[in-house]
């Protein structure tokens, strides 16, 4: 299977949030504050670093406090574009709308929910004849909820409403879709959960797949306090830093990245695993991602196999494409601290749980004097080798490395 690749997610953020009444009177729920930053900061980080670079934010309730805040996207390196609704529309009346202004298949989230996975994964639901991929997850208590039935072909056969206390497989609001699924949307108010879904689902037209990740809602009061209280530990995790020599054939500055055999499926397990990836090497990799730059390059040769890279560190010391094999000393050190600063807060990224490979130290020497944990990788298979460093004992193995989607083999 391939992905599509997303370059463009909706986030529905026009709901009015009765069940908070009091918080919401003068804020739109997604801007209420949890761990330091307004909820909605964090999804949007969270989407961001998955590569997605325009941003459609469907708008209803108090919408000048989100285009106020967000604006056009240029503090957070994106383009961010709103479709306003004049009237409430519901969920599958403000998709519908906000679908018009997208130009290929996208990503569809709920600006009050966060699930921690790697939303590129989704896009390998959207095989022939599918129209639209669920994210799911199951939880102990499905009574606020809902459930869904998958099947064995990882297609949703039917919704069950709330059926009381008990665990469930769940919809986490998080959505990858062709376009063509929302014409099946009424025009006007509607919903997707009661009135597209169900109707996808009996076309054989939806899928679903499972992952494990964390999940949170700030929809009701006491959920929203759970925000507050978990977040900021749960969006802390480790990073695998890995040498451009690792992923990339070897080739002239002016060509084209191209990765090696192995590299996406490597790079995709980490991504599944919960872990950062961050490629150590060409700064020239960092630039803008607005094609055909080297940054869009990576991102599309990443793209089928549902794999991204979170962040490229650039060494100083490498020259016109070429490494230079010599201790780096000071100057590495502080090109990382200097990363360090700047990915800790908006990746969530905790170097105390983070791993630098290459496969000779000397390549990395300085970086490797930090607070990175070296580990050397000797040709083979990345995927395994990626696996052994992130799950082997020394790795410390940490719960942000251990959630993914389910398998499916």
């Amino acid at each position: 299977m391939r992905s599509p690749m997303f370059t463009e997610a909706v986030i529905l953020a026009g709901g009015r949030g009765t069940r908070l009444e009091a918080l919401t009177r003068h804020a739109p729920k997604p801007l209420l504050e949890v761990c330091g930053h307004p909820f909605l900061v964090h999804l949007v980080r969270d989407i961001r670093r998955h590569g997605i670079d325009r941003i459609i934010f469907s708008v209803g309730y108090l919408a000048e406090c989100i285009m106020d805040h967000f604006g056009d996207g240029s503090r957070f390196g994106a383009r961010f574009v709103y479709s306003r609704e004049d009237t409430p529309l519901d969920t599958g009346g403000a998709a519908r709308m906000a679908a018009e202004r997208t130009t290929g298949p996208f990503l569809v989230f709920n600006a009050d929910s966060l699930f921690l996975i790697n939303y590129l994964d989704l896009g390998l639901g959207l095989r022939e004849g599918t129209d639209c991929a669920l994210a799911l997850r199951r939880v102990p208590d499905a009574t606020r909820f809902g459930t869904v039935t998958l099947s064995e072909e990882g297609r949703i056969e039917r919704f069950l409403e709330k059926q009381g206390a008990g665990p469930g497989l769940i919809n986490a609001g998080v959505y990858a879709l062709r376009q063509q699924a929302l014409r099946d949307c009424p025009q006007g108010p509607s919903s997707l959960e009661r009135d597209l879904f169900p109707r996808l689902a009996a076309q054989g037209r939806l899928a679903g797949r499972e992952y494990d990740g964390y999940f949170i809602d700030i929809g009701l009061p006491c959920s929203l306090e759970a925000a507050r209280a978990n977040l900021d530990p749960q969006r802390r995790r480790g990073a695998v830093f890995l040498h451009q020599e690792l992923l990339l054939l070897p080739g002239a500055p002016e060509e084209p990245p191209r990765f090696r055999p192995g590299a996406a499926q490597g790079i995709k397990y980490a991504n599944d695993s919960g872990a950062l990836v961050v490629m150590v090497g060409d700064g020239r990799l960092a630039g803008p991602e607005t094609p055909p730059s080297p940054a869009a390059l990576l991102r599309q040769g990443l793209a089928p196999a549902g794999a991204h890279i979170d962040a490229v560190l650039a060494d100083p010391l490498f020259h016109s494409g070429r490494p230079v094999d010599k201790p780096g000393g000071g100057v590495r050190q502080a090109a990382l601290e200097a990363f360090l600063r700047t990915a800790a807060p908006e990746l969530g990224l905790a170097s105390e749980r983070s791993v630098l490979a290459a496969p000779d130290r000397n390549l990395v020497a300085g970086f490797a004097e930090g607070p990175l944990r070296f580990v050397a990788f000797h040709g083979g298979a990345l995927p395994a080798q990626m696996e052994a460093a992130l799950r082997g004992p020394a790795a410390g193995a940490h719960p942000a490395f251990e959630s993914g989607p389910k398998d499916r083999s």
